[in-house]
């Protein structure tokens, strides 16, 4: 069981605070925040700790080997909170498919394998080879999963192809 957050409030910081043995109580899953299709492209699209559920779908499909096409697009703030970056480029040797794109938005410069600005779907829909045969998944705060929905509505991907899940942010 793993638990990625940040400590900004009364309930993370009681997250942050556990220990190994520590007794959690939690609840199902509420929504559908997953792929419905297994042989179709996933674009997963993430701003900030908005990459967590993306985390668990890469990894089960590096350990399946799976065949499909991931193309993994992280907007962070500042090149620190490219959290699981290392992980995920690891992880590229057991999925070939996997394509990581990273932005930075507010350090002075971006590093090496960032661009220093905001995503936007002109990034992403160039690299997609059949955008009937992919599935777009969109995490993050509200307003960013918002802009690039209707960013991506605009260019013409399908309402039923997107997934999103979003969340309020400081």
């Amino acid at each position: 069981f793993a638990i990625t957050v940040r400590a900004i409030g009364e309930f993370s910081n009681r997250l942050c605070a556990l220990k190994p043995g520590d007794t959690v109580y939690t609840s199902l899953p509420y929504g559908f925040f997953y792929p419905e299709h297994e042989d179709s492209d996933l674009v997963m699209l993430a701003s900030g700790i908005g990459i967590t559920p993306f985390r668990s779908m890469i990894v089960a499909a590096a350990a399946n080997r799976a065949k499909r096409r991931i193309m993994l697009f992280h907007s962070v703030r500042t090149a620190a909170d490219a959290l699981f970056r290392d992980e995920y480029e690891a992880l590229r040797k057991d999925l070939p498919g996997l394509s990581l794109a990273y932005f930075v938005t507010r350090d002075a410069e971006a590093p090496a394998y960032a661009l220093h600005r905001r995503m936007n779907a002109g990034d992403i829909l160039p690299g997609i080879a059949n955008p009937e045969h992919t599935e777009f998944l969109l995490c993050g705060s509200i307003s960013f999963t918002r802009d690039l929905w209707r960013e991506l509505r605009a260019k013409g991907v399908r309402q039923d192809a997107m997934y999103t899940e979003a969340f309020f942010s400081n």
